[in-house]
């Protein structure tokens, strides 16, 4: 150990009747490495109340550390109603993880956590976590974990939708876990006027709990935030796996040329389309029609009341002739599509992903949305766009079908003799 010239070190101790603080890294640690030039290390003291000798405030530790001109060096202490943690650690803080901090934290940054975990029997306020962001920039997996109401539940839940506060960005969060928490921080995180969450794929939390705070998957204000997840873990069964998959869906919307306006839900690709607005009444399935060179540049509008219900086949499987054997060519010719109903949830023998999943591959976006065939009956085919919510549909447009050369776009490039 006279021979050690770096070191790095990351311990918790559990149930020591006192903390580890600067007295201990330089009597156990320093003393015993002279040679020691870099030390980068987090050691957390964890235990009970009933445990500990001392109970040492923040000031104390770092008077501790303060005493060894080593190297620059902070504390973090939190007190429960029956246990207390202590971390000492050098800076710049050199380590992914940090967990179970409360309340009380220092003003710094620490640029390389990105694993956190927060718990306190005190209530965490806006400003808290506000300040979470602001210290942890690179944050991408947050654990909370505090069963105190954030505030009164008489002035809680008038103020869920309204912009009282100042909207907190995790801009790199991935991951949130909100199990042993209160409703009021599954708010907090998921209401858009509180929280923005660009990137959340992953959320843990209780169903029950995700059902009153979305009320039944409606509220608005919730949907931003959950729009990417794509790993739901509730601890049961979700028997409304519907109502989740559209809570989880974009709004679009389809202008006519006559200015009639459709909303609806985005499954597919989120992009801004237009084209010459049809219908179709036939028999064969959607895969067909959307790969039918007829409709290319069209945005295809299906009668069927249910689609997405067989999801789609292998569209690259070919026949003894060479030819695509389940759909009319190798790529979705129709600009959009529009839908009555659509559903997720597909069964069939030959089916290898969901109508969504093909649609997004293909950059084409579709519209669950209602009321249109009959329009289209009575006024004939029409030019319309789709575009995204949060798009000015200004910026978008019309485009006359008869304008662009499509020809070219179906026919066939290179000739094959069968």
């Amino acid at each position: 150990m006279l021979n050690i010239e770096e070191l790095t070190l990351y311990i918790t101790i559990k149930n020591r009747t006192t903390f580890i603080d600067g007295t201990h890294i330089y009597n156990e640690i320093l003393v015993h490495m002279p040679r020691l030039h870099m030390f980068n290390f987090c050691i957390s003291t964890d235990t009970t109340l009933d445990h500990l000798v001392d109970h040492l405030s923040k000031n104390d530790i770092q008077r501790t550390l303060n005493n060894i001109k080593y190297q620059e060096m902070n504390c973090i202490v939190n007190y429960g109603y029956s246990t207390a943690i202590c971390y000492i650690f050098s800076l710049p803080f050199m380590f992914e993880d940090l967990t179970y901090i409360g309340n009380t934290f220092p003003s710094i940054v620490f640029n390389n956590v990105k694993r956190l975990t927060v718990k306190d029997e005190i209530s965490f306020k806006h400003d808290f976590f506000n300040g979470i962001a602001l210290s942890f920039p690179l944050l991408e997996e947050l654990c909370v974990i505090n069963i105190k109401p954030q505030s009164l539940i008489s002035d809680k839940w008038n103020s869920n939708d309204n912009q009282l506060y100042s909207i907190i960005k995790y801009p790199y969060l991935i991951s949130l876990r909100l199990v042993t928490v209160h409703i009021d921080y599954i708010d907090q995180f998921l209401n858009e006027r509180k929280t923005h969450l660009p990137c959340l794929t992953e959320l843990t939390v209780n169903y029950n709990n995700l059902l009153i705070v979305t009320e039944n998957f409606t509220r608005d204000t919730i949907r931003l935030n959950c729009m990417k997840i794509k790993k739901l873990n509730v601890g049961e069964r979700i028997e409304h796996t519907k109502d989740l998959y559209v809570f989880k869906m974009q709004r679009g919307t389809l202008i006519l040329e006559d200015d009639s306006k459709f909303d609806g839900f985005v499954f597919g690709a989120s992009t801004n389309v237009t084209g010459e607005v049809v219908f179709q009444t036939g028999i064969v399935g959607y895969t067909e029609s959307l790969t039918d060179p007829s409709y290319c540049g069209q945005i295809l509008v299906l009668t069927s009341p249910l689609i997405g219900n067989y999801g789609v086949p292998d569209e690259k499987a070919i026949d003894d002739f060479g030819i695509q054997r389940w759909v009319e060519s190798n790529k979705i010719y129709a600009s959009g599509l529009i839908v009555s109903t659509y559903t997720e949830q597909y069964n069939h023998w030959n089916a290898v992903e969901s109508l969504s999943s093909w649609l997004n591959k293909h950059n084409v976006p579709g519209i669950d949305t209602h009321m249109l065939t009959k329009k289209l009956r009575e006024h004939g085919t029409m030019l319309g766009k789709i575009f995204m919510e949060g798009t000015d549909p200004t910026s978008i447009p019309f485009q006359d079908q008869n304008e662009v050369n499509l020809m070219i776009q179906v026919s066939i490039q290179v000739s094959k003799l069968l």
